[in-house]
């Protein structure tokens, strides 16, 4: 891979202006990517520019990530990546640091593709996913993936691939997926007495069971459970049988019954039951916090936290399925992917590299060292998963049955964020429901016609 130039302070700032006013922005790509078109599965190497290679030089490819040591899902990357080159003596593949936030990480892929030095492969989030598939920056691979002879798109978890996908083609594959369910603080069930619930809970149970375990007043009260709203609310309206946009994915439909029930409930965890902590009561603290350190008994995550309660959780601990709803269960369905840049100068080499970390040996090493759960279904099993017990197997594929991505359209930072923006209103009692899901509707609206 020839050297990359650093960037001109000129064609910096160039990049840089198109993310004037929030890099979230997915009509900023238009601006940031130059038209480019897939190329297609097998295609040769572009000639690099400058001198040739030396003859059985290994071929460059450059990975980018946010997954990095110190944590342990870093470490175990650096370790696949380390076994791929030991396999492929033809490729050479070299780690390129994406951390910190989302806007950060989306700057990054923005300024790489404006200066055309984008990465090979990179690890993406799922809401960014759409937005560059659909500016023709990323590499179709329906075909690559019908190639090969190990794993088929029946294999994978069916909400992997629908998070992947725009206009009828997939743009990349999952590096991992995870399903939302509850961990509870079997020490706090113990203490107040209370029967840890089975299976077939509901929400009503859920609520009677924080009700029981919440006691205590000012800094050193106790909490049934952290708040369901900043990240779940969604996965709370399905439960309650509503929806929040069309099937269309074109229009806002939080303002039909019964999208605004579900969301009342659960703003009245803490507004009217106090059974979950308020803005005010956390001041410089956090939910995660108060459940490892044994003052939430109930806290929605998700798999990632799996290894993350293993190493901090200061007790004992398990894990349900999302209580069942007057509709349904419902559980979120998320988790990064890997994607291959249309810039790539060899399509063939970045996708073995993508297809080994998504389901290969590097996935592999990846599950051995990690809590994370395999995208495809047939890994699923305690012998491909030492760091699971069966029953985290078992939950998360209760949760499977019915989780859901969220709507992941080439605008989902926008409306999630004018959705949100109405929502911390209810959170705090200063709208209900009613009156924010009414308010959201015209803003989202105008947001997904733009796109």
């Amino acid at each position: 891979m020839e050297k990359k130039q650093p960037l001109s302070r000129r064609s910096f700032l160039k990049s840089i202006a198109a993310v004037a006013g929030g890099v979230a922005s997915y009509s900023l790509l238009a601006a940031c990517v130059p038209a480019a078109p897939s190329a297609p599965a097998g295609a040769p190497a572009a000639e690099s520019d400058g001198a040739a290679a030396p003859a059985n030089a290994p071929y460059d490819l450059s990975f980018m990530t946010w997954w990095l040591p110190p944590l342990v899902l870093g470490t175990a990357v650096e370790h696949a990546v380390e076994q791929f080159n030991e396999n492929n003596p033809d490729i050479n593949v070299t780690i390129e640091p994406n951390p910190g936030g989302t806007d950060g990480q989306l700057q990054k892929w923005q300024t790489g593709l404006a200066a055309g030095t984008a990465p090979d492969v990179t690890l993406m989030r799922p809401h960014f996913h759409t937005a560059f598939a659909s500016r023709d920056a990323l590499v179709q691979i329906d075909d690559l993936l019908a190639g090969e002879t190990g794993v088929k798109r029946d294999d994978f978890w069916p909400q992997t691939l629908d998070r992947l996908s725009w206009d009828g083609k997939l743009w990349g594959l999952a590096a991992e997926i995870w399903f939302s369910f509850q961990f509870l603080n079997l020490d706090m069930f113990e203490a107040a007495g209370v029967d840890v619930p089975s299976d077939d809970w509901t929400w009503d149970d859920f609520l009677e069971i924080a009700s029981q375990l919440t006691s205590g007043e000012g800094a050193s009260k106790n909490y049934g459970t952290a708040s369901l709203g900043g990240g779940w609310w969604h996965s709370m309206a399905w439960a309650w049988g509503g929806e929040v946009l069309d099937a269309e994915e074109q229009h806002c439909v939080t303002n039909l019954s019964p999208t605004p029930e579900a969301i009342q409930w659960t703003a009245d965890l803490t507004l009217v039951h106090g059974v979950a902590p308020s803005s005010e009561e956390l001041a410089d603290q956090n939910e995660t916090a108060l459940f490892e350190t044994g003052r939430v008994a109930m806290f929605e995550r998700a798999n990632w936290y799996l290894s993350e309660a293993q190493t901090k959780f200061q007790g004992n601990w398990t894990i349900m399925p999302n209580p069942i709803g007057p509709a349904t269960r419902s559980s979120v369905v998320q988790g990064a992917n890997y994607a291959i840049f249309s810039q790539t100068k060899n399509v063939e080499a970045s996708w073995k590299l993508l297809y080994d970390m998504s389901v290969g040996n590097g996935q592999q090493v990846i599950l051995n060292e990690t809590g994370n759960f395999p995208p495809v279904q047939s890994l699923a099993t305690i012998e491909n998963l030492p760091n699971y017990e069966q029953r985290w197997i078992d939950v998360s594929e209760t949760s499977a049955a019915v989780a859901r991505p969220n709507h992941f359209v080439p605008k989902y930072v926008e409306w999630w964020n004018a959705a949100r923006k109405e929502l911390d209103e209810v959170w705090v009692g200063r709208k209900t429901a009613v009156e924010a899901c009414e308010a959201m509707v015209p803003a989202i609206d105008a947001i997904l016609a733009e796109a």
